[in-house]
């Protein structure tokens, strides 16, 4: 793992629980932790993969690191500061600096706006001065979109395009992090395939920080240096990408390399 970098996210002791979903009265007085006693250094620079099977508290540990809920124990800093979700004037700056592209590209985005709309929502939202019609379409070529694009609705483009212009949308504040839970899981193989590789540039030529969740473990080795692998909410191992697929050191990890389809020869 990379000791160089600043550290932007810090995760101490952090734990999370919700109540057990399946009803009755116990409901309230019964939890269910999702994640356990976590820590995790996520440093500029270094992009980070999350991986584990379902139910392992992936996508509660980027809804932490987005400051979308908070940890019932420990704590998460970025870049010094502890995230307070409660407080939402203090993330006012880390809502810029940390954008978030969600899995189904359909239901992120309002079916009722146009896309030059969609893509400026967190300019408006942000009070981010400056020409906002130009940096819309700024960030609609930057994700390989015609100019054309900005006058359509979301449900009169296909899923890679409303996948790009989710993208777009998380472009436009000029963030320094990306958080993307399963960003390629809705589309088809091929669609897939070019997204990933957008991403990927995306990431370089904007010197961005990208924390990804993925049950694709292709696409976390193309585009993540470091791997965190969640068991049951614990941290079961972490380290470089390729260090941790060649030589796994758990059982969990082993399983989910195992399941990975192999084409015969």
């Amino acid at each position: 793992m990379s000791s160089t970098g600043e550290v932007l996210f810090d995760l101490r002791g952090v734990g999370r629980s919700y109540p057990d979903a399946r009803g009755g009265f116990l409901r309230r007085v019964r939890q269910v932790a999702a994640l356990r006693e976590v820590d995790l250094t996520v440093r500029r620079g270094v992009n980070l993969g999350v991986v584990g099977e379902s139910g392992a508290g992936k996508s509660t540990l980027l809804r932490l690191l987005t400051a979308l809920d908070r940890p019932a124990t420990g704590s998460i800093h970025y870049r010094g500061h502890e995230l307070r979700p409660d407080r939402p004037r203090s993330l006012h700056q880390f809502r810029r600096e940390v954008q978030m592209v969600f899995q189904d590209p359909t239901s992120s985005l309002d079916p009722r706006w146009r896309v030059r709309d969609v893509v400026a929502e967190p300019l408006v939202c942000l009070g981010i001065g400056g020409d906002h019609r130009q940096r819309v379409a700024e960030a609609l070529q930057e994700v390989e979109l015609e100019p054309g694009t900005a006058e359509r609705l979301p449900a009169e483009l296909s899923g890679g395009q409303r996948q790009r212009v989710a993208l777009a949308r998380a472009l436009a504040p000029d963030p320094d992090v990306l958080v993307a839970d399963e960003p390629v899981s809705a589309l088809d193989v091929s669609t897939r395939a070019r997204v990933v590789e957008l991403l990927a540039r995306l990431v370089q030529d904007r010197g961005l920080t990208l924390a990804l969740v993925s049950h694709d473990l292709g696409v976390v080795r193309r585009l993540c240096g470091e791997v965190a692998v969640l068991d049951d909410g614990h941290l079961a191992e972490l380290g470089p990408t390729e260090e941790v697929f060649a030589a796994p050191r758990t059982p969990c990890t082993r399983k989910l390399l195992d399941a990975v389809p192999r084409i015969p020869r």
